[in-house]
């Protein structure tokens, strides 16, 4: 599943979960249908204006988009947490 599709449909799978309309997220109905169907991508601006709204952290939207894609979560999560860290120390010397 390409990227953008994977993204549409982890921000749809949490909206519906939370039980909100696509107008309530930010944006147009359209805009929104475009990017759940995988046809746009958001910028950053408007994916943090979504996970705001859908009251998630929006590197969850980034997470579960990678499980749609690639599956495993519990391998994606450990993966980033090690690059976090890896990164957090080498970042903090700088």
């Amino acid at each position: 599943m390409e990227r953008k599709l994977a993204f549409g449909s982890a921000l749809k799978y949490v909206r519906v979960q939370k039980g909100i309309a696509q107008e309530q997220i930010g944006a147009s109905q359209s805009f929104v249908s475009t990017i759940e169907r995988g046809i746009r991508s958001p910028t950053i601006e408007k994916m943090e204006e979504f996970a705001e709204r859908l009251g998630v952290n929006p590197a969850t939207l980034i997470v579960l988009m990678q499980v749609v894609h690639d599956g495993e979560e519990d391998e994606i999560l450990k993966k980033v947490l090690d690059e976090i860290r890896a990164l957090k120390n080498s970042f903090a010397q700088t």
